[in-house]
Order: structure tokens, then C-alpha cells, then sequence
């Protein structure tokens, strides 16, 4: 893998672990930019496993 795609992956597994403020802090501002596309997708695969859950809760005939 190269210097370059190991280093943008890093920063976007960071996403993750770290708030806006420290991940600018670690990285920079001239590439909050990554930060904020992998922020918008983790924000998205999260809402989808919450209607996931409360759909399997919804078949299972749980109230919530």
C-alpha cells in the first residue's frame, strides 16, 4: 500500500476515535475535509443500524 493511502486511512479510521477539535488538532484544517465526508458517513451507517434494530424490534412485537 502506499505512503500516501496508508496516511489518508489513517486519518479516516481516526474519525472514529476522535472528536472534530482533536482530529483537526492531529491532522490539520487543510484536511478537515476527510473528516467531514467520513463523519457524514459513519452519522449515516449509524442511523441505519438504529432503523435496523427498531425495525427487528417492530417484527419481533416489541414496544419501545
Amino acid at each position: 500500500m502506499g505512503r500516501v493511502k496508508s496516511w489518508v486511512m489513517d486519518m479516516e479510521d481516526d474519525v472514529w476515535e476522535l472528536d472534530r477539535e482533536q482530529w483537526i488538532e492531529k491532522h490539520g484544517i487543510s484536511n478537515v475535509d476527510i473528516y467531514d465526508r467520513v463523519e457524514k458517513e459513519k452519522n449515516s451507517e449509524l442511523n441505519f443500524v438504529a432503523m435496523e434494530q427498531a425495525f427487528y424490534r417492530f417484527l419481533k412485537g416489541e414496544k419501545r
